[in-house]
């Protein structure tokens, strides 16, 4: 499984690039998002969940690329850019999020999020596990 990460070409702590190395190891999309919000790792389960190529979403703000809704239309990431860094032992609810294909289709997603070790947080905020599930009825 190819797994695409920024943290292969920069310098960045070993344990982050284990991290990375092992959670995108899934058949669910994995997205790595560094603290200044842009995307770090994408691996090959998300390219086929959304359409796009890592050298497509690396380095990209992770807004702009994953879009999210709630079920009423509201927006999600845009929540997660105003709030501050997650704290130490704090857990992100599991949530179904909408979001878009490359192409346009909508997909109803239920996404994951993994706060890394505090030591690792200044060059990765959290990391995405998303899953395609049937739309609701």
């Amino acid at each position: 499984m190819t797994i695409a990460t920024m943290v292969e070409t920069t310098s960045v702590d070993p344990k982050l690039r284990d991290l990375l190395t092992t959670l995108g190891q899934t058949t669910d999309a994995m997205i790595a998002v560094g603290a200044d919000l842009t995307i770090i790792g994408w691996n090959q389960a998300a390219t086929e969940l959304f359409g796009l190529d890592a050298d497509e979403a690396l380095g990209e703000f992770c807004h702009t690329i994953l879009c999210w809704r709630d079920r009423c239309g509201g927006a999600v990431c845009e929540e997660c850019a105003s709030e501050p860094a997650p704290s130490d032992g704090e857990l992100i609810p599991t949530r179904e999020v909408i979001g878009r294909s490359s192409k346009g289709n909508p997909l109803w997603l239920n996404a994951t999020t993994i706060i890394p070790p505090p030591e690792l947080r200044d060059q990765c905020r959290l990391v995405h596990l998303v899953r395609e599930v049937a739309l609701p009825p």
